[in-house]
């Protein structure tokens, strides 16, 4: 079998990545590895079967990691496995989404939350007899401004200010809108939305009668039936809507929920929640300036305009750990 490796060098635990190769190659010693040279090579070379040239450092992150996912197709590799985060294994799906054979993708969780359906396994979870062979397809949220496909969310999407990843060696909130204009990580308190007068969301066509007020964060989630909620930042009934047979949901939430905080909250909130069946779209207009759409950990753009969100008919195989899925 041939194995494609990728890793996100700046993931929050990287530090983890040479010791999880090891183990990945001592596990199974039937793999041939094969890595793209570049910045999204695991660094830990000792046992790789090839490295693969054409990848380049000189385009922008998402075109570099968009090649070297291409060129481990290209070499015919009959899976993906990938050292990263939630948001690093949405970006490389999302690049098998656009590529005409989509193969199984195996996520390592080496960032700063690894919660998401994508981070199926831990380094130390690489062991001999280790079953990796059961597969899920799953297809996520697409999303859209202003009519443009702008990117897709296998875990959530937040509408704020902030997101989490790791600064000096700690989880923190970073500022989305430092990252979008200097792709620099500055930590920032999250603030509570605002919206202008046009402020709506829709059910498709038809407006939803709101009735939260204030709103702080909107949380949009895809469910996936039987797979269980860790990570997610949707409560109440919704933590049953694995069983329902909706598409995905919606939290709006009186305070934020996303964030990292050094004490745990010794308050409540309120939250009002939807359900969106398949084939429904949510449509989101009036957001004011300076608000973002985070999709699984990674700020794609400003939430102006109109935003679209629906179900994804698109899938990706991925590998899924049945230790972990006893455990939810």
């Amino acid at each position: 079998m041939k194995v494609g490796l990728l890793a996100n060098q700046g993931a929050g635990r990287y530090r983890l990545v040479p010791e999880a190769v090891r183990r990945y190659r001592e596990a199974f010693p039937e793999h041939a590895l094969y890595a793209p040279e570049g910045r999204f090579s695991p660094g830990a070379l000792v046992g790789v079967s090839s490295i693969i040239s054409g990848a380049t450092n000189s385009k922008s992150y998402l075109e570099a990691l968009s090649d070297a996912v291409s060129l481990l197709v290209q070499e015919r590799c009959d899976r993906l496995v990938a050292f990263g985060g939630d948001g690093f294994f949405t970006n490389i799906c999302a690049a098998l989404i656009a590529e005409a054979r989509p193969i199984p993708f195996m996520g390592i969780g080496t960032g700063t939350a690894n919660v998401g359906v994508l981070s199926q396994f831990s380094p130390e979870d690489l062991t001999r007899g280790l079953p990796i062979d059961q597969t899920d397809q799953i297809s996520p949220l697409a999303i859209y401004r202003d009519g443009q496909a702008i990117g897709y969310a296998f875990h959530d999407i937040v509408i704020g200010d902030t997101f989490l990843g790791t600064f000096d060696g700690a989880t923190r909130n970073l500022s989305a809108e430092k990252w979008m204009t200097d792709r620099a990580l500055l930590p920032e308190q999250p603030k509570p939305l605002s919206f202008t007068q046009d402020f709506r969301i829709c059910r498709c066509a038809e407006q939803l009668p709101l009735k939260l007020s204030p709103i702080a964060q909107i949380i949009i989630s895809p469910i996936y039936r039987g797979i269980g909620f860790s990570g997610k930042a949707i409560t109440g009934l919704l933590c049953f809507s694995p069983y329902y047979p909706g598409c995905f949901c919606m939290v709006l939430a009186d305070r934020i929920l996303v964030e990292m905080s050094s004490a745990f909250p010794d308050y409540g909130c309120e939250i009002e929640q939807y359900l969106f069946q398949k084939g429904e779209s949510l449509i989101m207009e009036g957001l004011s300036p300076g608000r973002f759409i985070i999709a699984d950990g990674n700020p794609l753009c400003e939430a102006s305009g109109s935003v679209r969100i629906s179900r994804s008919e698109k899938r990706v195989p991925i590998i899924v750990n049945l230790l972990r899925s006893q455990r939810f």
